[in-house]
């Protein structure tokens, strides 16, 4: 693949910045020395046979670190300010329109680790930019990402955004499995520890749906970008979970790994001597969501094109932009079991979208601008402007005060109204609004009609 050109004065300026890291490097005797304790990790392996091996480690501010290669003075590289530097470079490098849809920031640092090593020993032929760009150019391929969603079940294939929601059948694990083993030279304990590997794949994945893209770029961007795809898919999905209007049920619908599973584990001691333990889940959640061929239908009545058009848009508007960022954050609610967390993410995806600035009064403008695009009478307007101002100070006890949710019938009917704003509202805009502004101008129409 022939990547974009890069734009001469970033060339020029990024080839600049290698050079002066690759002039700067330094030499630093050594010693064994204690670790600090806020550091992560060392990240010690050679990126070629043939390469020095990479030493990087990082504090956990991101403020400090370095990367290095062993040579017999000491260990050689960018330390402390030159290795933010270095940092800064592979960062900006990887947003520009030339990368940032095809390599990771992982395969950028590699790559330049591996220029600055040869330019600082006069062994570079080529520039920093044009080293990258040969690297990424024979690493991007299209890779087929299939991503696990947690405990979602569909009847049928579900497009959504940049994915399709799919299930991952046993039949398909099975055939995965026979050509993982068939050909294979495998001795008879190898071969019953694959056979464990793919039943407890089969236990974690089968019959259960995954998010499934293409995605054309080096594989370590493909799982990114696959991911980021299934995340906005999963969230935009879960706008049509009961849980969001209903303050006793929990939505599990999560990529896979980023479940909110809260567990117990206890020892029952007894005379001094443990009599027994108990751990487990919390809670008779049925973390089950089933999707029928049914409640796909139902869901396209409520507005799921008009999610499936705007996720998929390359160039989203302004206000598809605001409209999704609230609409995922709304719909994380429904994955918390606290009800005080749920409130601080309604109200924070409903400012998003219903205040012009932050200047403006929260309560007031929130429960106005509900009240008239929800609903036609002064009465049920009012009633709405009430409700939002009695579970906002709900919301407010709970952050300033650290109470506790004991009006729950508020809770539930805020809910409710919020869940009908996005559905009823925010769905039907997508797309025809350009702008919040525009957006709330055309509830503010409504308000002074």
């Amino acid at each position: 693949m022939v990547l974009k050109p890069l734009h001469d004065a970033a060339r020029a300026s990024f080839d600049a910045r290698a050079a002066g890291l690759a002039t700067n490097v330094t030499v630093r005797p050594r010693v064994d020395m204690p670790p600090q304790p806020t550091w992560t990790r060392v990240d010690t392996r050679p990126l070629m046979p043939t390469s020095p091996i990479r030493n990087e480690r990082q504090d956990l501010t991101g403020q400090m670190g370095e990367i290095s290669w062993s040579e017999e003075v000491g260990d050689v590289g960018p330390f402390a300010d030159s290795y933010v530097d270095f940092v800064k470079l592979v960062e900006d490098i990887q947003r520009t329109t030339t990368f940032r849809d095809v390599a990771s920031t992982d395969i950028l640092k590699d790559e330049l680790f591996r220029w600055i090593t040869d330019a600082h020993r006069g062994l570079a032929t080529q520039s920093a930019c044009d080293r990258l760009s040969t690297a990424v150019e024979n690493a991007v391929e299209p890779t087929d990402v299939w991503v696990p969603i947690y405990e979602l079940f569909l009847e049928t294939d579900l497009p959504l955004g940049r994915v399709v929601l799919k299930r991952l059948s046993l039949e398909l694990l099975g055939q995965w499995e026979k050509e993982a083993i068939d050909g294979k030279d495998l001795s008879a304990e190898d071969t019953k520890k694959v056979r464990e590997h793919w039943q407890r794949l089969r236990a974690d994945y089968g019959g259960r749906a995954a998010a499934v893209t293409t995605v054309v770029a080096e594989v370590g961007r493909a799982r990114e970008l696959a991911t980021d795809y299934a995340q906005e898919a999963v969230s935009a999905l879960r706008l049509f979970h009961h849980a969001n209007f209903t303050p006793e049920a929990i939505c599990f619908c999560v990529v896979k790994g980023q479940e909110h599973l809260i567990s117990q584990h206890l020892l029952l001691v007894s005379e001094g001597r443990l009599k027994r333990v108990v751990k487990g889940l919390v809670g008779r959640q049925d973390r089950r969501w089933v999707v029928s061929e049914k409640d796909v239908n139902d869901f396209a009545k409520m507005g799921l094109g008009h999610l499936h058009a705007a996720l998929l848009n390359p160039e989203r508007s302004e206000f598809q932009v605001a409209a999704l960022s609230a609409l995922f954050l709304y719909t994380r609610a429904s994955t918390r079991a606290e009800l005080t967390d749920r409130l601080v993410y309604v109200f924070a995806a409903l400012e998003g979208l219903l205040l012009k600035n932050q200047s403006e009064p929260i309560i007031q403008n929130i429960g106005d601008r509900l009240g008239f695009a929800l609903e036609m009478l002064p009465d049920k307007r009012m009633a709405t402007v009430k409700l939002i101002k009695d579970a906002y100070e709900l919301r407010s006890r709970i952050i300033h005060h650290r109470a506790q949710i004991r009006d729950v019938e508020t809770v539930r009917l805020a809910f409710q109204c919020a869940w009908r704003f996005f559905v009823l509202v925010v769905l039907p805009a997508l797309p025809t609004c350009k702008t919040k502004t525009e957006f709330i101008e055309d509830i503010e129409r409504v308000k002074y009609s």
